[in-house]
């Protein structure tokens, strides 16, 4: 592909154009298509050089319905054809967002061409997709014991029938299924295996965190929770992680272990009666000593684990405030009955 001046973005913009970038116009999931807008709007790219880009998708486009039409003996219908122009797109997407700055990005698009920059996004979704496997192997050795059916969907068959359905080469962008357990935090990503890839970390680190308790108290745990708000514990729809941190996290505000789940109902009205007259800047200091006690308490070295944890004493410092307006309507830590695993 040639670029003529625009090979080189130092030679063919004066640097005082860069900053012109508006960062909040190029959205990840659609990368390529508003970096290439956002670069022409500032004169970075001219209209030729996107024309024959365009050119290059579309060329790209005719070749993968030739193969679409050998891989399923049949011609590709408009709905096929839009799907796979979606999956070039998103190829593309995952090559240049590997640049991480949009300057860079964009120089590789005046530089490489259509399908150079294809082979490599697909060489990267394909390590994707293997790294995910990795991790679903691993998930399925550190899983967590628990009559949870949403839990044991998803790691029995949700994630499995994603990892079978995807196709990088004519669906790269498409997310199978929604696995039918949430986790506490949303993945990064929202497109294809970049989002099952998030989600699996994230459900590996709270595999992990959630085996430093005894499963006695995460049982005990979280038949309370489903009697405390009328559920069934088989069926409800919770983030088993985010109950556990909850109580673990109030016990260290009571200055016990937070290794033992179990609060007390005198426990828990001492807690609310903490929150009363403290400022929001008070309960979020609580709430990161509460966070730095439990890894302590615990051990946490991985950084991965260390960083998830944070995030989790983040919003229960919000949800510190929010109990606090609540008054005595508050219903943040869960009141731990062990006659709850005899009654069921």
């Amino acid at each position: 592909m040639s670029y003529s001046a625009y090979s080189n973005p130092s030679r063919s913009a004066p640097s005082d154009r860069f900053p012109l970038i508006n960062r909040r116009n190029i959205k990840t999931n659609r990368y390529t298509q508003t970096l290439i807008s956002e670069a022409m709007r500032v004169g970075l790219l001219p209209i030729s050089t996107v024309d024959d880009i365009q050119m290059q998708v579309m060329g790209k486009l005719d070749v993968l319905m030739q193969e679409f039409r050998k891989k399923h003996g049949r011609d590709a219908t408009e709905a096929d054809a839009e799907a796979i122009l979606h999956s070039i797109f998103c190829t593309l997407d995952r090559y240049l967002l590997e640049f991480h700055d949009p300057m860079y990005a964009i120089a590789s698009v005046q530089t490489t061409d259509v399908e150079e920059m294809f082979a490599g996004g697909q060489k990267q979704l394909k390590a994707i997709l293997c790294e995910s496997v990795s991790l679903y192997v691993q998930i399925k050795r550190s899983r967590i014991v628990t009559e949870n059916e949403a839990y044991n969907q998803t790691v029995s068959s949700d994630i499995r029938t994603f990892l079978d359905a995807y196709d990088y080469r004519f669906a790269a962008h498409e997310r199978i299924c929604v696995p039918s357990y949430p986790v506490m935090a949303e993945p990064s990503s929202t497109v294809g295996i970049c989002y099952l890839r998030d989600y699996l970390r994230h459900l590996q680190t709270e595999n992990r965190l959630m085996r430093l308790f005894e499963s006695e108290e995460r049982d005990l745990l979280f038949a309370s929770y489903a009697k405390m708000y009328g559920k069934d514990a088989q069926k409800m729809q919770v983030n088993l992680f985010s109950r556990i941190i909850i109580n673990a996290l109030g016990a260290a505000m009571l200055g016990k272990y937070t290794g033992i789940l179990t609060l007390t109902e005198e426990e828990v009205a001492l807690l609310y009666q903490k929150l009363q007259r403290k400022t929001t800047r008070e309960l979020e200091a609580m709430a990161n000593e509460a966070v730095t006690t439990l890894l302590r308490d615990l051990r946490i070295e991985f950084p991965s684990d260390i960083a998830y944890v944070k995030t989790a004493g983040k919003r229960f410092a919000s949800k510190l405030v929010s109990a606090r307006n609540a008054h005595e309507n508050a219903k943040l830590f869960v009141i731990s009955d062990p006659l709850d695993l005899f009654r069921r």
